[in-house]
């Protein structure tokens, strides 16, 4: 089934759903992070509304910790998108789940989420600024008076990635990493299956140089990552509504 969200480029969809939610431990012992309840829904769901927005209607779902969770909640479809699961059976990282789930793609590009993480951006713009520089990766920034908790980018005049640190603990404002990535498929094929890397901390470091570009976006970006920032969040919420 084809996902189109740009009128010249079909596209793969992997939401990483996989990671162990340590930090969430205090607030949310037996679920995944992704499972955190959003009045009442997931908020993984959050996602996959976004994605309907924009046409998608097939997404690949990484999981790890406590999958049976998230596959018996949704089963093989959310509203219009049918769901594949692609489970790690031991801790693969980031980059390790998404070179996992490439078993269940076919398109040159995927669009990557981080499951715990929600931003608001125009993906119509998005995806043409990256074909339009025949990136190999385009990751989403987004700016933050205080970076400590993300990953810290800076990019030249033209948008291109000149270093990469992921969570340094510094404080201090800049662009950040905001969890949302264009990848072409074939800057995977030097890594293995079942090899254990991070997208973090050794795909995008390694991609320095080469055609990595980072796409400012002006909204603001939310994740659960911690009892904090879910707390935050469910305010954030409570107020919108």
């Amino acid at each position: 089934m084809l996902s189109t969200i740009h009128e010249s480029v079909a596209v793969d969809v992997v939401i990483l759903a996989g990671g162990l939610g340590t930090r969430l431990k205090s607030v949310l012992p037996d679920k995944p992070k992704v499972m955190a309840d959003i009045k009442g829904k997931p908020f993984i769901s959050l996602l996959f509304d976004q994605l309907i927005q924009i046409g998608i209607q097939k997404v690949v779902v990484s999981t790890g910790y406590k999958e049976e969770v998230i596959r018996q909640y949704f089963g093989k479809y959310y509203k219009n998108i049918e769901l594949i699961y692609s489970n790690e059976s031991e801790p693969l990282g980031t980059g390790g789940a998404l070179k996992l789930a490439q078993k269940n793609l076919d398109k040159t590009h995927m669009l990557v989420l981080n499951g715990d993480t929600l931003i608001s951006f125009n993906f119509k713009d998005f995806f043409s600024y990256h074909l339009s520089k025949s990136n190999e990766v385009t990751m989403l920034l987004c700016w933050m008076e205080d970076t400590r908790r993300y990953g810290m980018v800076e990019v030249d005049r033209h948008g291109k990635v000149l270093s990469f640190s992921e969570k340094s603990g510094n404080v201090g404002k800049g662009l950040v990493n905001a969890g949302v990535y264009l990848v072409r498929r074939e800057c995977f094929q030097s890594f293995s299956e079942k090899t254990n890397f991070s997208l973090e901390h050794d795909f995008f470091p390694s991609m320095i140089g080469r055609n990595l570009f980072g796409f400012k976006n002006e909204k603001p970006v939310f994740d659960i990552g911690t009892p904090e920032s879910y707390r935050k969040f469910l305010a954030y919420q409570s107020l919108a509504t």
